[in-house]
């Protein structure tokens, strides 16, 4: 990694915390992560990366400070301008793929390429790419349903080759000629991360994090317009929903009219526990009924997400931490929405 790695993390007008993003790109869901991640607007890198080399990454943002591209303030990281000048873009993301495990479905989507690309050549003597034993079962029972919806194999290859220019049709120009050259085929296993990085004349850090952003942004596609077949390939790979395990069963039992105290009883937890759960649901969901949780209001200047819960307090002392945060949530998330609306 060098320095300028780390720079597509970071913005001129917004302090970021390093350990946050860090969080987020690895899949630690925890509520703090999750309520930065949400102030940044970037909650749809979580799970972005789980192997990224932390250590590397905090040093490369303690040399970009050294060199002027970032500055630190109060813990918080800022872009500099000159740091603008040299930060590469990633483009935005939808966080409607945060139901998909990034890497396996990453996986997934490669053998699939491997094994049409070789029916393709009428190849059945091959080595897959990959020996992980759930990705192969999962691969080889996708294929076997589709040979039911199919009489030719010529067909089969046919509607999957539609489908993989439904999903290129949604890309980039270069976009699209990255995720074509990372997938392999009938000659050769694909591209590596080296080689595209040298025809991009960009770092394999950089390169692996646009691959990774690009395929994030296939997935959606796939998942929001159910491309046949390739919706069929990962849909065995999607969580029920968008909410932890734990978080969800504890927003059933809300749901069902449970009080938070019976919530904590019958999952033997603590009653702060269900009001994380409460706050990640907050988070992670587009439309949550705050009126239910608090009947609490204040407002005070500036940004919500530089509020201080001693400043609110003084405002109305009954104020708990669960209401404060709970109402910053609403707040950050109102002034989002309106300003996407603009």
């Amino acid at each position: 990694m060098i320095p300028e790695d780390v720079l597509s993390f970071f913005d001129v007008n917004q302090g970021r915390r390093p350990k946050v993003l860090i969080n987020l790109m690895v899949g630690k869901e925890t509520v703090s992560s999750l309520f930065w991640g949400l102030n940044y607007e970037m909650l749809s890198y979580t799970d972005l990366w789980k192997q990224i080399d932390q250590t590397q990454f905090l040093k490369m943002v303690k040399e970009a400070n050294k060199l002027g591209l970032l500055i630190t303030q109060d813990d918080k990281v800022f872009l500099t301008n000159a740091g603008q000048q040299k930060q590469i873009s990633l483009g935005s993301l939808s966080s409607n793929a945060l139901e998909l495990k990034l890497d396996e479905s990453l996986d997934l989507f490669l053998l699939s390429s491997q094994v049409m690309s070789e029916l393709s050549f009428k190849n059945s003597l091959y080595v897959p790419i990959n020996d992980d034993n759930r990705i192969n079962f999962l691969v080889k029972r996708w294929f076997k349903s589709l040979k039911g919806d199919f009489v030719e194999n010529r067909k089969m290859v046919l509607a999957y080759k539609d489908a993989l220019k439904n999903v290129l049709s949604e890309l980039s120009d270069e976009d699209a000629d990255l995720f074509i050259n990372y997938l392999p085929n009938h000659a050769d296993s694909g591209m590596t991360i080296a080689q595209l990085a040298r025809n991009l004349n960009l770092t394999q850090f950089q390169t692996e994090l646009k691959l990774r952003i690009i395929f994030k942004k296939v997935f959606d596609v796939i998942l929001s317009k159910e491309i046949y077949p390739l919706f069929d390939l990962i849909r065995p790979l999607l969580r029920e929903s968008i909410l932890p395990d734990s978080v969800l069963q504890s927003w059933k039992l809300l749901q069902k009219g449970m009080s938070i105290q019976q919530v904590a009883k019958v999952k033997n937890i603590k009653e702060n526990t269900v009001k994380e759960h409460i706050l990640t649901v907050a988070i992670l969901k587009d439309q949550f009924p705050y009126e239910k949780f608090t009947i609490m209001s204040f407002e005070l200047p500036g940004r919500p997400e530089t509020w201080k819960f001693e400043d609110a307090q003084k405002l109305d002392s009954r104020l708990t931490f669960f209401d404060f945060r709970l109402i910053q949530i609403k707040k950050i998330k109102d002034l989002q929405n309106d300003r996407s609306f603009r």
